[in-house]
């Protein structure tokens, strides 16, 4: 399973932050993704409201949206 946050490559802990904070390449990770027989990925984004989808969205369709 590939477990995808943003986040910067120079820190040594994940920082959990939304995919577009940061400077980690998500489109080499999606390629990754699109090439293994895994598709299986879980975001490990942050919470806008513990109650709401909006921010799992926000990132589904920024990941969706990598070339």
């Amino acid at each position: 399973m590939f477990h995808i946050s943003g986040g910067h490559n120079d820190k040594e802990k994940d920082e959990h932050l939304n995919l577009w904070e940061g400077n980690i390449d998500l489109k080499f990770i999606k390629e990754c993704i699109q090439n293994s027989e895994n598709k299986l990925v879980t975001f490990e984004t942050p919470k806008e409201n513990i109650s709401s989808l909006n921010g799992d969205i926000k990132n589904i369709n920024y990941f969706k949206e990598i070339c």
